[in-house]
């Protein structure tokens, strides 16, 4: 008998890659998103922002909460509580719909992200480290995390929780979206010697990764093992798109300018570039998958190299 697996955000980055892989190997797949695609098997008109119209009496093995609000700075108090409200909320929501079933789903998936430490800098940090989350993206998947590990705890289902960094694919969105459209245009200005690594992981790996048997229950960080530098990412999509960067400045140059407009803001003016953003794409931030690798089986391949070929090819 094939599973049965209610997917959330299938419409979705991720989400398409899990929905597809999932039919791929014969399971069973309904599907929560905004947006209805031809492959869908059964559609529903979720808004985020509301309660979720419907979901079949059915028995799912599994719920895979991937539907979720990111790749954007909050400007007003309105656009920070719309994090709150799809990233937190709509789970209480989902979970409320689930206690209407007859029975239950054996485990639920929550896809979440490493912004949930709060870091912007830091080497091998793993699942040991207490979330302390800086921003409404970070704060709002946290509350996120505890509403399924207390859901799931509750009603004895098992929980797994990943926690991604950069996720690569095919048409990312995100500031890799931004690079890549910026080397198409010509546009782009890459700082010399950018040696800061971060780390990615595949949506393709992470969608084969959910297809498996009795994965094991908990929080897991996954990369793809490798956290190349700043400059190898660049240089990957460069090779990605055919075309060459060439704009090239010192990485004192990318400094002075950080630090300017920083003491620009000061004045009340909100600038694309400050001190903070600059901080950010010159240190090493990567995260340890090691705990996926012995309790999941986790076994990803190079981002680099799907940048550089897969795609292209």
């Amino acid at each position: 008998m094939s599973k049965t697996v209610l997917l959330t955000g299938y419409s979705g980055f991720l989400g398409k890659t899990v929905f597809k892989e999932l039919l791929s190997k014969k399971f069973d797949v309904f599907s929560l998103g905004r947006k209805e695609t031809k492959e869908s098997k059964k559609h529903f008109n979720w808004n985020l922002k509301e309660a979720i119209s419907h979901i079949d009496n059915l028995c799912y093995d599994s719920v895979i909460h991937i539907a979720g609000k990111a790749h954007s700075v909050p400007k007003t108090e309105e656009e920070k509580q719309e994090f709150y409200a799809i990233n937190h909320l709509a789970i209480t929501r989902l979970f409320s719909k689930i206690d209407e079933l007859d029975q239950k789903p054996n485990q639920i998936v929550y896809i979440s992200t490493v912004a949930v430490y709060g870091l912007d800098k830091g080497k091998d940090i793993s699942e040991k480290l207490i979330p302390q989350p800086n921003t409404p993206y970070g704060k709002s998947k946290l509350k996120g995390e505890n509403e399924v590990i207390s859901y799931c705890t509750d009603n004895n289902i098992k929980y797994l929780i990943l926690r991604l960094p950069l996720i690569v694919g095919h048409k990312p969105p995100g500031n890799l979206g931004k690079i890549i459209s910026s080397i198409q245009k010509g546009s782009y200005v890459s700082f010399n010697n950018n040696s800061a690594n971060k780390s990615m992981v595949l949506a393709k790996d992470i969608a084969r990764l959910l297809t498996k048997e009795n994965l094991e229950g908990g929080i897991y960080n996954l990369t793809d093992g490798l956290h190349p530098t700043f400059n190898q990412i660049e240089e990957s999509l460069s090779y990605r798109v055919g075309k060459k960067i060439r704009l090239r400045l010192p990485m004192f140059f990318l400094k002075i300018v950080g630090n300017t407009c920083s003491l620009i803001e000061k004045t009340g003016l909100s600038l694309p570039v400050n001190k903070t953003l600059v901080s950010k794409l010159t240190s090493t931030l990567t995260f340890n998958d090691e705990a996926a690798k012995v309790n999941l089986d986790w076994k990803p391949n190079s981002c680099l190299e799907f940048l550089k070929y897969e795609i292209k090819n």
